[in-house]
């Protein structure tokens, strides 16, 4: 089952959506008040974050170390892919 990855807005926290279930806490960080714009895309998560752009493995919510991290996205309004 795919989940669904949503950000509440009144205590800014990353969750993790199924279908079957309510939301659950997948990461302790709290900081994404500023995250705008998310994506899944293949194994991957894309999330813009203030000005930058940070691609997070889905397995696990951890920020993915072989990707380099680019600046600069305070303008973007979408961000969409396919795996």
């Amino acid at each position: 089952m795919q989940p669904i990855f949503n950000v509440n807005t009144t205590i800014p926290t990353l969750f993790v959506e199924y279908l079957k279930d309510a939301l659950k806490p997948v990461a302790s960080d709290t900081s994404w008040e500023d995250a705008r714009l998310m994506a899944g895309v293949g194994d991957h998560l894309y999330i813009v974050r203030g000005e930058d752009l940070i691609r997070m493995r889905e397995s696990d919510l951890r920020p993915d170390l072989h990707f380099p991290g680019q600046s600069g996205w305070r303008n973007a309004t979408l961000l969409a892919g396919t795996g």
